[in-house]
């Protein structure tokens, strides 16, 4: 059985979709790639929000899937490799987009690696949230942070809804 657990708020009649894409490879693509590969697959033409957007909102989503393969493809598509400045583009692109969490949270362990090592703690702070929250939602919801739990200390995470995204902030003790 599959679970599936909301990562921002739904509202009563707004549709649920599922990506068949892998957020790595054509999930990220532009959408003419991401219809093609759909058609050619799977037999149908997507008719998700993404998939419908126009104009100017399509524009803008084209441009931010660029930059997400960019990033993806520069480096020979190692994030290990990756400057800060790139993972942490690369973070906030998947994120605008909807990129599944499994492969949002291969990118945030590598920003927090890079972060660390660079000795920026603001941007390890930011990933380290990130990759809490996402963690929690990968391992059912049950808010326990998963791997990332072990680098803070205290009581269950506090749920937080900031801009219709829902983010758990552990509980830090002095």
């Amino acid at each position: 059985m599959q679970e599936i657990v909301a990562t921002s708020a739904i509202s009563a009649g707004d549709e649920v979709t599922v990506s068949y894409l892998p957020a790595k490879d054509e999930g990220s693509d532009v959408r003419s790639v991401r219809q093609e590969y759909l058609l050619t697959w799977y037999g149908f033409r997507c008719l998700c929000r993404a998939c419908l957007k126009d104009g100017e909102e399509l524009e803008a989503d084209d441009a931010e899937r660029r930059m997400i393969k960019s990033a993806q493809s520069s480096r020979s598509g190692r994030l290990d490799l990756l400057p800060l400045s790139s993972l942490e583009s690369l973070s906030l692109g998947l994120r605008r987009v909807g990129a599944k969490l499994p492969y949002r949270l291969e990118v945030g362990a590598a920003l927090l690696e890079r972060a660390l090592r660079e000795g920026d703690l603001a941007a390890a702070a930011a990933a380290l949230a990130d990759n809490y929250s996402m963690e929690a939602v990968i391992g059912g919801g049950g808010g326990d942070g998963g791997r990332w739990a072990s680098l803070v200390e205290g009581e269950r995470p506090t749920m937080v809804e900031v801009g219709g995204e829902i983010h758990l902030f552990p509980a830090f003790q002095e």
